[in-house]
């Protein structure tokens, strides 16, 4: 950001150029141009972190696939989660939980928004016995 700040404000012409062995040489050049677009789509995309609880049925495929947490209105989420954490899930399986998770908004330039829940823990809303 700090370069492409640099370009618009001093105008600057950067010209670039790398170099890997037995390939021919690479060039860019970075007109000011070039450098509003980089510094709008940078401040245009934004990530906000918040925690959440969901409250469903705790769904796997297979040891592979990330977890999915299907919430009583019908909608599905999809956890990430650690081996670790993922281990100790399997008596949760097909069961009712409530999740605490940590979702991360990303809003691109264009207004999309995008969430991505980490799992962080899980506790099971069955009855014992």
């Amino acid at each position: 950001m700090k370069l492409a700040e640099a370009v618009i404000d001093d105008h600057v012409l950067l010209d670039l150029s790398w170099h890997e062995a037995g390939r021919a040489t690479d060039r860019a050049a970075v007109r000011r141009s070039t450098a509003v677009a980089l510094r709008d789509a940078i401040t245009e995309a934004r990530v906000d972190v918040d925690r959440t609880t969901l409250v469903g049925v705790l769904q796997t495929v297979s040891q592979v696939r990330a977890l999915d947490l299907l919430l009583n209105n019908g909608d599905r989420i999809t956890l990430e989660a650690s081996d670790d954490v993922r281990a100790d899930l399997g008596p949760m399986y097909n069961h009712r939980v409530e999740v605490l998770a940590e979702v991360r908004v990303r809003t691109s330039g264009t207004g999309q928004d995008r969430a991505r829940y980490q799992l962080i823990s899980v506790r099971s809303l069955e009855e014992d016995g």
